[in-house]
């Protein structure tokens, strides 16, 4: 007797526990991007800073009392906005070659008289040009 009490209280606990499922398998987010693209992604966003930074010293704005007291300061000052603009949070698939030498010329064309604070002037420079 107590044998069938004890596999009528296993059995009705068994019953009870919720079915097993399977563990989900991991699936990486949509748009994620490896760590290669991601260093590539970095390089080529430090290359619209150098282009940057090489216009501000064609048109005297790095040195003392200027706009940039020197070129690192105006590395620093753009890389993190580039990188905003063009990093792996909105490049998700990575950059495009053609689409950043466009910009990279266009940089390169714009007179001194107008600001670059922002690349939003620059149509060739807007995300959907530059990123995959």
């Amino acid at each position: 007797m107590n044998g069938r009490i004890f596999f009528v209280l296993v059995s009705s606990l068994v019953g009870c526990a919720a079915p097993s499922e399977p563990e989900p398998r991991f699936v990486p987010a949509s748009g994620s991007i490896s760590d290669e693209s991601r260093a590539m992604t970095e390089a080529h966003t430090f290359a619209i800073t150098r282009e940057r930074c090489d216009r501000e010293r064609r048109c005297r704005n790095l040195g003392r009392g200027k706009t940039f007291e020197s070129r690192n300061a105006c590395e620093r000052f753009y890389n993190d906005r580039d990188f905003e603009a063009f990093g792996p949070g909105v490049c998700r698939t990575g950059i495009d070659q053609n689409g950043l030498s466009e910009c990279l010329r266009s940089i390169r064309a714009e007179a001194c008289a107008s600001s670059l604070d922002t690349l939003e002037t620059l149509d060739t420079c807007q995300p959907e040009h530059v990123c995959l």
